[in-house]
């Protein structure tokens, strides 16, 4: 008995060497496995210390990491410091005076936005350009009754008289005042920003950016006939062309947010603020059509100043990806706006050879259609 157990000695030594190896490869491999679990969710920084990793929130595809996109805009403006008349009840304008003050309202236009961007392999950043395009033509006009009149509110009062000594010889009322205005917006974005999840259904994208825009602001008003008052239009016109043009550049900081809701749907938001440094130039230029030689207020100033905007966007998304995840679709539907403050700097008449800024704000809203596709 004792020689039989002798000879299973090295048999049990021989298994448990082999169990030992086996348990040692199973705890090797399980050790490198929680190894790459851990990269994945834990982060070394520059700064030698560690942290969560946040996985990123930015369409994966076996692609280029390119990404096209091409908005539909709806929006109208609203702008300030356009009122070009004043209604009065009393037709010789005396004292007391009321009425209502007109401005040239506000109107529905179409524009677009397209975009580029690229994502890299560095920590998934992703860059961006944008350049957005919005044209806006509105206007109005105000008709006297038989008991009433309608002031020529923007035009120097002696435009008429050409006797700018005299401050009494102003156009006291008008039968038909017209205005009508034009915005041009051109804007530019060159963004770089990290779409990352914060939690399973929660994702923010912070970003800093570059922003360029020039826009042109014009106003033309007409005054056309009355005969009470001091000085008369008649059959004739008074006739105002003004402009406030502005290009200027800066930077700009915002951050998106996307809440997903399941089968590729998602609440979506944005919020961004920029402030840009350029230089405005505005224009004032008037005459009386009756002029024979056609002499005319006119008026050039430029300045350089600081203007502030802010922009948010919200709405829904849809996602899905196709062709074996190598291409990625989003469409999104939202409420966009945007506010400009002291965009408006056309000339505002004061007194005798003086002027000043109307330094108005401009507002711009309404829908914005999104499609991207990523490949």
């Amino acid at each position: 008995m004792s020689m039989n157990l002798l000879r299973n000695v090295p048999l049990a030594a021989a298994v448990l060497v082999a169990g030992s190896a086996f348990a040692g490869m199973d705890h090797e491999s399980r050790t490198s496995q929680l190894e790459q679990q851990m990269s994945q969710v834990r982060t070394e920084t520059k700064n030698n210390t560690y942290g969560a990793n946040t996985a990123a929130g930015s369409p994966q595809v076996d692609g280029y990491g390119v990404n096209l996109s091409f908005d539909v805009l709806y929006w109208r403006s609203n702008v300030e410091g356009t009122e070009y008349t004043v209604t009065d009840s009393i037709e010789t304008q005396t004292v007391p005076w009321q009425g209502t003050m007109k401005d040239v309202g506000s109107a529905w236009d179409w524009g677009f936005r397209v975009g580029l961007g690229y994502t890299f392999e560095h920590d998934d950043w992703d860059a961006r350009v944008e350049y957005t395009y919005f044209n806006n033509t509105f206007g109005s006009t105000t008709q006297s009754g038989n008991n009433d009149s309608v002031t020529t509110l923007r035009a120097v009062p002696w435009i008429v008289s050409g006797d700018e000594t005299d401050i009494n010889t102003y156009i006291s009322n008008a039968e038909k005042a017209t205005s009508d205005f034009n915005l041009g917006f051109n804007n530019v974005d060159l963004t770089l920003g990290r779409n990352y999840f914060v939690s399973s259904n929660l994702s923010l994208r912070p970003f800093i950016a570059l922003q360029a825009s020039w826009m042109d602001l014009q106003q033309n008003t007409q005054y056309t006939g009355g005969t009470n008052g001091p000085v008369h239009i008649g059959d004739n016109a008074i006739i105002l062309q003004e402009s406030s043009d502005f290009w200027g550049m800066g930077p700009e900081f915002g951050m998106g947010s996307r809440w997903i809701l399941g089968n590729g749907v998602s609440f979506f938001g944005l919020l961004q603020g920029s402030l840009l440094y350029g230089n405005f130039e505005s224009r004032y230029k008037s005459w009386f059509s009756a002029d024979t030689v056609r002499d005319y207020v006119g008026i050039n100033a430029d300045k350089h100043a600081f203007v502030p905007n802010a922009r948010f966007n919200i709405g829904l998304r849809y996602d899905t990806y196709m062709e074996k995840n190598t291409q990625h679709l989003s469409i999104a539907l939202g409420y966009d706006a945007q506010h400009w403050w002291g965009i408006n700097q056309m000339l505002d008449f004061q007194n005798v050879r003086e002027f000043d800024y109307i330094d108005g704000d401009l507002g711009m809203q309404g829908i914005t259609l999104d499609v991207r596709w990523d490949f």
